[in-house]
């Protein structure tokens, strides 16, 4: 029975693992704080995904409580994923604008980087 719910989950955990890596890409392209505070929560994920993937089915160090399964994890992890993404675009958004408003208010006001002389 685990080993027929463990083939029926791995295109989903698969596709998980596809998306976590591409957040993590892009993670690692940038240098910046939000980047250096999750990057460690995406090879988290990456690295229990892989586990899950590598030994077909639940790890011993994942062994999940009677009460949690397979099913809850990668629902779990989907949110996480999404949360990690939201947070992500969030900083690139965020990031844009401060550029955005440092050049238009450098353009409005030329001495305004410059001391003012009586």
């Amino acid at each position: 029975m685990e080993k027929i719910q463990s083939q029926l989950i791995k295109p989903f955990v698969e596709k998980m693992e596809k998306e976590w890596q591409a957040l993590y890409d892009k993670i690692s392209m940038e240098k910046s704080q939000e980047s250096e505070k999750l990057r460690p929560e995406v090879e988290n994920h990456l690295s229990q995904i892989k586990k899950i993937l590598k030994s077909g089915g639940v790890p011993v160090d994942l062994k999940f409580s009677r009460e949690e399964t397979i099913h809850d994890f990668v629902r779990q992890s989907k949110m996480s994923l999404r949360t990690a993404e939201r947070r992500w675009q969030r900083h690139l958004v965020s990031t844009e604008r401060v550029k955005t408003r440092a050049l238009n208010h450098s353009a409005k006001f030329p001495g305004s980087s410059t001391s003012i002389k009586n």
